[in-house]
This record gives structure tokens, C-alpha cells and sequence, in this order.
């Protein structure tokens, strides 16, 4: 890759920040990277943490920072933060593979990570699974723009699987065959780089086909609208090693049942990673989702939790799970970095079937974060669950921090 240009650097820094400029660009609009950087704008060039610009530009996603340096403003008084950028590779394909005792599922996804060079997102998605189950998705995701800072989202999707829900131990309680179409859109609004709220509505119609031994099935499908407004607050930190993220999201759905009474759910999702020294931090998750009438077809998986103890096909409608642990720097070099991670992590969950539960056990592995490939992370583990004594691989795409 070519460098970028830049302005000659100052010898000396001081006064206020009068405008951004940002170098290295090939696809990204220009005015898409100097977005995140305006919050400088005003502030004291020599009260400016440089780990403070790195951290805006990296959780961009698309761009890695090179260089950070302030120049006088040609224009009048004052100075430009300048920033040399490198592109991330955003457009690719994602072959996935999941196998397990029971099958095997195997697709492909085709991801653009920078849309039109604006930041969007655009992700195709198909998986089979040998069981005879496949599934299709499309999302496109609109950033917010410079100006109004307004966002929005647009989805559907297609399912045709054998619905298998289980216990922690992955003895079955559910059995039955399914298929599900569905769509939604949405708006955000991001009043600032701390504060999002937006709104989202969307439909879904879960069919039951015949099957020839079902367990616990239930009665009749479900068409379902959901609306849901959201707030979250974000800060991100960069330590040379680790973009770590303190922030809190809160959803509340109103679920319009047609042929059934509505029902209500609230969730919470809450992430504190700060590092101790440079490469080495405390990381803490939390999951919260409240359902209380849900019908089992919209029950919800461990992943709500936030946690890794119990087994995906697990079900129920309300979990309180969190993980805290700890993660280490191992080796930076051109393509990421490599860390290794340990954590202890506690679920309370709640289901019409199996009732209250509490589950609890460590989880470790190693993660993988991404510097030339526009995908956050990928982590390779295992967790333990103490009570039921199940030991079971993990492995993760796309973590935000």
C-alpha cells in the first residue's frame, strides 16, 4: 500500500483544534473517517490523548490509524488533527462450518464491511445443515450520516430446520419441524459518539410442518410484529493492544400477537473491558432478558446471557447471566493481535419446562483480533458447566472488543 500523503508536521503543537483531515483514503468517503474525529474539534491540540484519536478511528471498524500528528491550519488560526489511515479489507467471503455429535452445518456468508464506501454494512447469508435444515439472510446496515447523525436498517429471512431445544445437558425438550419467514427496519439516532437510541419494527411468522415424532410441539404457529425502541451509551478506550469498550444497551419489545394475546420483553446487555497495563485488562460481560410469556417458538438462546456454560440449543424465557474474567496480550504482529482469556461465568435462567435454573463454570480460550480484515475478532475456547459437569468447545465470530 502506498503512503499517504500528509501535511508537513509542525515542529511545535499548541492552540485549538480548527479541522480534521484524514489521509490514506482509496474507498472510504473522506467525509465518513473525519466523522468520528470532530469531537476534537475546539479541544486544546496538547490536551489530546493520541490513544484517544487511535480509539475513534479503530472503532470505525474499517480503517487502522498510522499516524497522528497536528499541523497549522492554511486557513486561519488554530490547528488540523491529521491522521494517516490504512484501509481494512471489508468486502469478503466467510465460510462457516458448525459441527457437533448431532450434525454438521456448513454456508457462506458475503460480507461488505464499508458499502459504498460509507460504512455500511451488507451481509448475505445462507446455511445447510445436513439434517436437511437450511437458512437464508440479508441485512443491510446504514451508519450514521455526518450531518443528522441518523442510521437505519433493513433485514429479512428464511428458515426451513427440525426445531431441537434442550436442557444443559443436551437432553431433548422440544422436538418439532418449523419453518420461519420474516423482515424488519428500523431507525438510529446517535445524539453524540457516546449516546444511540432508535426504533425498530419488524414481522415474523413461524410455521409448523408435520412431523413424524415431535416432543413437547407446540399447538399452532405464531405471526408476530414487534416494535422496539433501544437506547445504549458507549465509550471505547485504545491501550496499543486492545480497544476495550465500557457501554450499557437497553431494548423493550412489545410483541403484537395476531390470534394471541401480546406479550412483552426487556433486555439488557452491559460490557466493561478497561485494560490494568497496556495488553492486559479486566473484561466483564452481562446479559439480561425478560420474557415471561413468550411462547416457546420465541424463547431465547444462552447467547442472550452473554455467557458460553450452556449449550446453544438450550432454551428459555428469561436469563440473567454475567462473565467476568481476565485477557492477556500474547503476540501483536502485522495481522492482529493474540490474546488468551479466562473467565468464571454465572446464568440464572427461567422456562415454562425446566423452570428456575442456575448454572455456573469457567470459560477460556484464545482470541484473534483482525488489523487488515474489516472483522473485529475471532476466539477459539471451551467453557465448563460445575453443575452439570458438560465440557464444550466455543468458537466465536465478530466480537466488539
Amino acid at each position: 500500500m502506498d503512503a499517504p500523503e500528509l501535511p508537513d508536521p509542525p515542529e511545535t503543537g499548541g492552540g485549538r483544534v480548527s479541522g480534521v483531515y484524514v489521509a490514506g483514503l482509496k474507498r472510504t468517503k473522506p467525509h465518513v473517517a473525519e466523522q468520528p474525529l470532530r469531537k476534537f474539534i475546539g479541544m486544546d491540540a496538547d490536551s489530546i490523548n493520541t490513544e484517544d484519536v487511535y480509539a475513534a478511528i479503530l472503532a470505525t471498524g474499517i480503517l487502522t490509524p498510522v499516524e497522528v500528528f497536528f499541523a497549522d491550519d492554511p486557513g486561519g488560526p488554530g490547528k488540523i488533527l491529521a491522521v494517516a489511515v490504512e484501509e481494512k479489507w471489508t468486502f469478503f467471503p466467510l465460510p462457516i462450518v458448525i459441527a457437533s455429535q448431532d450434525t454438521t452445518s456448513f454456508g457462506l456468508a458475503l460480507m461488505d464491511s464499508n458499502a459504498f464506501g460509507l460504512n455500511d454494512k451488507l451481509i448475505l447469508a445462507g446455511m445447510y445443515s445436513l439434517t436437511g435444515s437450511w437458512t437464508a439472510t440479508a441485512m443491510y446496515m446504514a451508519t450514521p450520516d455526518r450531518d443528522h447523525g441518523i442510521g437505519w436498517q433493513i433485514m429479512g429471512f428464511y428458515s426451513d430446520k427440525d426445531r431441537v431445544d434442550t436442557d444443559q445437558e443436551k437432553s431433548v425438550i422440544r422436538q418439532f419441524n418449523m419453518s420461519s419467514a420474516g423482515g424488519g427496519l428500523g431507525i438510529n439516532y446517535s445524539f453524540n459518539s457516546f449516546l444511540t437510541a432508535g426504533i425498530s419494527a419488524g414481522v415474523q411468522k413461524h410455521m409448523l410442518r408435520e412431523t413424524g415424532d415431535p416432543v413437547a410441539m407446540p399447538e399452532q404457529g405464531l405471526l408476530v410484529l414487534g416494535i422496539v425502541p433501544s437506547i445504549s451509551l458507549r465509550r471505547i478506550e485504545w491501550d496499543g493492544y486492545f480497544l476495550s469498550e465500557q457501554g450499557v444497551s437497553v431494548n423493550y419489545t412489545c410483541n403484537i400477537v395476531f390470534d394471541a394475546p401480546l406479550f412483552h420483553s426487556v433486555s439488557l446487555g452491559g460490557a466493561f473491558a478497561k485494560s490494568i497495563v497496556p495488553g492486559f485488562r479486566v473484561d466483564i460481560r452481562t446479559g439480561v432478558i425478560y420474557a415471561p410469556q413468550a411462547p416457546a417458538l420465541v424463547e431465547s438462546s444462552p447467547s442472550a446471557a452473554r455467557v458460553d456454560i450452556l449449550p446453544s440449543t438450550f432454551s428459555a424465557r428469561n436469563y440473567a447471566g454475567i462473565s467476568a474474567g481476565l485477557e492477556k496480550h500474547l503476540f501483536k504482529f502485522g495481522f492482529g493481535t493474540l490474546s488468551a482469556a479466562a473467565s468464571y461465568q454465572v446464568l440464572w435462567s427461567q422456562g415454562p419446562i425446566l423452570g428456575r435454573q442456575f448454572d455456573h463454570g469457567p470459560a477460556g480460550g484464545i482470541r484473534l483480533y483482525l488489523s487488515r480484515i474489516a472483522l473485529p475478532a475471532m476466539g477459539l475456547g471451551a467453557a465448563y458447566n460445575v453443575r452439570t459437569g458438560l465440557f464444550q468447545g466455543t468458537f466465536t465470530v465478530g466480537m466488539s472488543f
